[in-house]
């Protein structure tokens, strides 16, 4: 008898032993996998198991030496070499999970150790960060809105996925933490706040090149204190605007002053300040009808036979590269509608170039980019245009098909682009089918 049982206990020790040995080989292996997970995944080196091995290092027993978390991808994403993970999903995943939060210097999963987003010190908020991303247990609602309303976080955008970046105190958000239809309230880093060309100084805390410029966009309602803080900074200020989600301050700033104009918790976003110039030649690149400026258009399109509507402020008929050899491409009627042939701002004009110019007028000097060879056509060269003011003396309900329908002009496509650079009048859109005038 005592046999029997010594022998079943060692039975037992055996298959206890064979499970531990299979449970480490299991872990063993998921390691592996993990260490050797895809290119693009997008994943901090502090994160990675045996992390020593995929450097090419050469492991030791002796201790290893203090590292500081380093922040690149580990040749994962090489476009964007700064932007933290803490998730070993890969971006595909992420941009489809309903716990992640995509910001573009972050790809943060709230289901997973937030701790692991290597954050350096001098890029976390010091003290209460003032702004906050809060994320929905679930999809978003007007109740969740009112939930965040009571508790006095004011919503300045949406966050995909499911979340909203909000102005709070802290103790507004350990309140809204306790609530079971918030998921996660992370802290709005100035981490976060910084564009990619800025990004990579502001870790390194180096300084910025002298002489340029850079845009702050501050929080809605904080202009005045944000202001004064800038100022503190040694900041100039060049000029003031706004967007839709707040304030926005150009600044000269001093060269070693990003990191403390990111620390502002007025600030909500800091910028290099791009200055608008001229490179009508290269639109027709960025949209896709051209390779380089030196091709018109590589589908064989001219617009020849179409007639676009231009509502701007008005476009001037005897322009150069509006004119072909019959005449002017710019449509004047002032038997039964009188078209603004005129142009008051040169607003107007400058669109008509960019959409139908055919590219005679050469410029005297070359410069943003430009090169001899471009060519400063417009997308559709050979198109008609049929220009109707927008100005408020003459916008009326009726205006645009109005226009259209007594002249018996077949306007294809209309373009409005006042209101959209900071002018004074901004109009009122009217869409209409071409069928309707057929």
């Amino acid at each position: 008898m005592k046999k029997r049982v010594f022998i079943g206990l060692c039975l037992l020790m055996l298959a206890i032993a064979a499970l531990i040995h299979r449970d480490s080989r299991m872990r063993e292996s998921k390691s592996k996998h993990r260490a050797s997970a895809t290119p693009t995944e997008n994943v901090s080196e502090e994160n990675v198991p045996n992390a020593a091995a995929r450097n090419d290092t050469i492991a030791t027993n002796e201790p290893a030496a203090a590292k500081p978390k380093r922040l690149e991808s580990i040749d994962r994403d090489p476009m964007y070499p700064h932007r933290l993970n803490n998730s070993y999903k890969t971006p595909s995943e992420l941009f489809r999970s309903e716990t992640a939060i995509l910001l573009r210097n972050a790809l943060i999963d709230t289901g997973e150790d937030l701790d692991k987003l290597a954050i350096p010190e001098h890029l976390r908020a010091e003290g209460d960060p003032g702004s906050y991303i809060v994320q929905v247990a679930g999809k978003s609602s007007p109740a969740f809105l009112q939930l965040l309303a009571r508790a006095e976080a004011k919503v300045v955008s949406y966050i995909p996925h499911n979340s909203y970046l909000v102005t709070a105190n802290e103790s507004s958000i350990a309140s809204l933490r306790k609530s079971p239809f918030v998921r996660a309230a992370v802290p709005y880093e100035p981490y976060y706040k910084l564009d990619r060309r800025l990004l990579p100084v502001a870790i390194d805390q180096k300084a910025m090149e002298r002489g340029k410029l850079v845009r702050l966009a501050l929080f809605p309602g904080t202009r005045n204190e944000g202001m004064r803080k800038i100022l503190e900074s040694g900041a100039i200020v060049f000029e003031e605007s706004e967007f839709p989600y707040g304030p926005l301050v150009t600044v000269f700033p001093p060269s070693d002053s990003l990191v403390k104009l990111a620390q502002i918790p007025e600030v909500q976003l800091v910028e290099t300040f791009g200055q608008r110039v001229l490179l009508n030649e290269l639109s027709r690149v960025r949209v896709g009808v051209a390779t380089n400026g030196e091709v018109a258009n590589i589908h064989g399109l001219t617009g020849n036979g179409t007639v676009i509507g231009i509502n701007d402020s008005g476009v001037d008929r005897s322009h150069n590269d509006l004119v072909a050899s019959g005449g002017s491409r710019v449509i004047y009627d002032s038997t039964n509608f009188t078209t603004t042939i005129s142009d008051g701002t040169g607003h107007g004009t400058h669109v008509a170039g960019i959409i139908a110019g055919d590219g005679d007028t050469t410029p005297p000097v070359f410069t943003n980019g430009s090169t001899i060879g471009h060519i400063y056509a417009g997308k559709a060269p050979s198109a008609s245009l049929y220009p109707l003011s927008i100005l408020p003396a003459l916008a009326e309900a009726n205006f645009t098909s109005h226009g259209a329908g007594v002249t018996n002009h077949h306007i294809s496509s209309v373009t409005v682009t006042f209101g959209s650079g900071g002018y004074d009048h901004v109009p009122s859109v009217f869409l209409f089918d071409l069928t309707a005038f057929s």
